[in-house]
């Protein structure tokens, strides 16, 4: 009897369902690396110890670029991130850039604007390699919670930044918080066996600490849309906890571009552009480039 050939396990890949084999990031680890002795390094506190052999969500704020980066360079468990799906294709990566960091230019200053979004192109094969999951929105949301739960049954933790761009009126450290997170409890549940665990995380950058709280976990006995806000609530109640238990210090906005003008003057930022409109309109075309790829 002819004998079978040993079949290689299959790698994760972010922007295919998967790779054809595991593949080693020696770049992105040295990449890694530079980072830890460029960007100064934090404290992580825990309020109790993380449960060792098991993959956990951490749901942390964003406060600029201060939280990714903090994950990226001190975080010490096996992890992949949430992204925008955006900055994992070169088709797309220039059109983001003019939408966030060149919205308003015009003339020579925007032809110059356009060569720098396609230099930027160079963060594909980064994001790539960190094999950061790509945050979809609907329909294309389902690969970003199958990933999710691919990367929790391989026992490494899943980190994502669940804030909206719009500031809370009920919390002073924390944005209000994305509605569809909760759905990937499900997917996670079911291809592990167990419930998944939630830990809120607050990222502060002027006192360059990262603390990460109690765990929070989804009720499976009941409907996700019936527990929704209660879970919501939990989360943010545990992030604002942990930032009053630090002393007092400077709060790291979302981003600058808040759509209050309180908030634009309380943070010193200049844009006074529409954020919700310029978001509106890169949702849109996401939508059309991802219907385009599909029937392709």
């Amino acid at each position: 009897m002819r004998a079978t050939k040993k079949q290689r396990p299959k790698g994760f890949s972010s922007v295919k369902p998967y790779a054809h084999r595991v593949r080693k990031h020696p770049f992105i680890n040295l990449l890694r690396r530079i980072a830890k002795r460029v960007f100064p390094k934090s404290e992580i506190i825990y309020s109790e110890p993380l449960p060792e052999n098991e993959g956990i969500i951490l749901c942390c704020n964003h406060a600029l670029d201060y939280g990714p980066l903090v994950i990226l360079t001190d975080y010490k468990r096996p992890m992949r991130l949430w992204s925008d799906p955006a900055l994992c294709y070169f088709s797309k990566v220039p059109n983001h850039a003019m939408l966030y960091f060149f919205p308003e230019t015009k003339g020579i200053v925007r032809f110059f604007a356009r060569i720098a979004s396609f230099l930027l192109t160079i963060v594909v094969p980064v994001f790539r390699g960190l094999e950061v999951i790509p945050a979809y929105r609907n329909p294309d949301v389902l690969i970003t919670f199958r990933k999710t739960a691919e990367t929790i049954a391989e026992n490494k933790d899943v980190i994502i930044f669940p804030e909206t761009e719009v500031p809370s009126t009920e919390y002073k450290y924390v944005n209000n918080l994305n509605n569809g997170f909760i759905r990937v409890s499900r997917f996670c549940s079911e291809k592990t066996g167990t419930p998944v665990k939630f830990y809120p995380a607050y990222a502060c950058k002027s006192l360059r600490k990262l603390l990460i709280g109690h765990p929070v976990v989804v009720d499976t006995e009941r409907s996700e849309k019936e527990q929704l806000k209660e879970f919501k609530k939990k989360i943010s109640d545990e992030i604002e906890s942990l930032a009053n238990s630090l002393p007092p210090h400077e709060i790291t906005p979302f981003n600058f571009r808040q759509d209050d003008p309180s908030q634009l003057k309380k943070y010193g930022a200049n844009d006074k552009y529409s954020y919700k409109k310029l978001r509106k309109n890169f949702n849109a075309k996401n939508e059309i480039e991802n219907s385009d790829s599909r029937k392709n």
